[in-house]
């Protein structure tokens, strides 16, 4: 009973991908299907410390992977949903749980890596070895990369995809604690560095910091693009498009984890401050995170809900250009700091690929990819500064040039060379060799 149960569970959660809840349209897709290049296809197991079908960039990975012709094999969290979103995208997810610690405890926050840690080794200790050909692993947690040592003792290669560099954002999360804390993370963090054969992150600056710390490992950049190649595509069409002129009501997006230090906060009162001066704009805001209920009382507080709607859950990238197309201008006003400083934040790249000017915080690894005719750039950020990028914005060619020229910077950065870099460095691994040393 209990085992019918679950697979009419994951019946109705494959359907629900595939048709979308009422409203918007979740999984629209023709599931990825591999490449017929060997016999017996290697594994690549993956592993993961997030929710699958909401990890854009895991998943982008895993579609090009098994598009490679590769048996990609996953270790995450996450329910029904995750599952059916895993086998939408040709892989195979094996869950531990439903999700992660979300609180603002530190040492539950580092305890809760351990548990989940240790729970993948054996998972790991499971996979036959005579077909394992890597063992992918997303940081953060770090300490992750450790879980793959029974792979690492059968001499299978191990990857260690940097997403974020771990010290900075548990610092950007929870401050700069104990000098404890900061230790411990600071070794784990070069420890996993070492452990691994080859590290993966999201920039190059990253790889160059990283590269500083571990010299002569084998670095490589693989950037955060969007692999759908409709996105591009309708990116061009829009950009294209005359935009109408000067709208009645300015319509403002902004979607993705809801923390503070990602500056939802300065959006929302910079809108305050235009509707108290007479401004017809409207934000809308889509995701969830620890921010959330303080979002929610700020919104409260400013009594700004017939200028600011947030729709508080978690959400799939297929959603996103059902949100980007109700959309004028996106804002991603995120608060200054080293961690943010080093960061190319996924919603910005979504936004210019789908043809959506931005309003965003300037950082040195945004202006690194991104011209500024390409942004519409703030600096320093705070609700002042974001009231009056809005306020420019409100000119349709000024949102036209941002368009178009965003569209041209993200062409120059498309999967296509992104997809190259990643299945290189496989590739090589795997048969044996060693992929570029920085």
């Amino acid at each position: 009973m209990a085992a019918d149960a679950t697979r009419r569970g994951r019946g109705q959660a494959a359907r629900r991908m595939a048709a979308g809840p009422v409203g918007s349209q979740r999984m629209q897709r023709t599931p990825v299907q591999p490449t017929p290049r060997r016999a017996s296809r290697p594994i690549v197991l993956m592993l993961l410390y997030e929710r699958y079908e909401r990890d854009s960039r895991v998943r982008r990975h895993v579609r090009a992977l098994v598009a490679g012709g590769y048996d990609v094999r996953v270790v995450g969290v996450g329910g029904p949903d995750a599952e059916a979103a895993a086998r939408l995208d040709g892989g195979r997810l094996r869950s531990l749980g439903e999700g992660k610690y979300r609180g603002a405890s530190r040492w539950a926050y580092i305890a809760a890596y351990a548990r989940f840690t240790m729970r993948v080794l054996v998972e790991v200790a499971r996979v036959p070895g005579s077909r394992l050909g890597a063992v992918w692993v997303n940081a953060p947690p770090d300490v992750l990369v450790f879980a793959a040592l029974p792979a690492r003792l059968r001499r299978i290669p191990i990857v260690l995809d940097v997403h974020d560099v771990t010290s900075e954002l548990f610092e950007a999360k929870f401050g700069a604690g104990s000098w404890l804390v900061r230790k411990l993370i600071r070794l784990v963090e070069a420890a996993a560095y070492r452990f691994a054969s080859v590290i993966v992150t999201v920039h190059q600056p990253y790889r160059e910091s990283i590269g500083r710390r571990v010299g002569g490992k084998p670095i490589v950049a693989v950037l955060n693009v969007p692999d759908q190649v409709d996105w591009y595509e309708a990116g061009r069409v829009r950009a294209a498009k005359p935009i109408e002129g000067r709208r009645a009501v300015l319509r403002l997006g902004h979607h993705g984890t809801i923390a503070e230090r990602f500056g939802v906060d300065l959006a929302v009162r910079g809108v305050a401050a235009l509707r108290a001066a007479g401004t017809l704009v409207h934000l809308s805001i889509l995701g969830d995170g620890d921010y959330a209920p303080a979002l929610e009382e700020l919104i409260d507080e400013l009594d700004v809900h017939d200028a600011v709607s947030f729709d508080r859950r978690t959400f799939v990238p297929e959603e996103i250009p059902a949100f980007v197309a109700n959309v004028d201008v996106g804002v991603a006003p995120y608060h200054e700091s080293a961690f943010v400083d080093n960061l190319l934040p996924v919603k910005i790249l979504e936004y210019l690929t789908l043809g959506v000017p931005v309003i965003a915080t300037s950082t040195s690894v945004l202006r690194t990819y991104l011209p500024r005719d390409a942004v519409h750039y703030v600096s320093p950020a705070s609700a002042e500064t974001v009231s009056a990028a809005i306020v420019a914005m409100g000119d349709a060619d000024r949102r036209a040039d941002y368009a178009k020229a965003g569209v041209v910077a993200m062409a120059g950065l498309h999967w296509t060379e992104q997809r190259r870099e990643l299945m290189a460095t496989v590739d090589a691994l795997i048969a044996g060799r060693q992929p570029g040393r920085l």
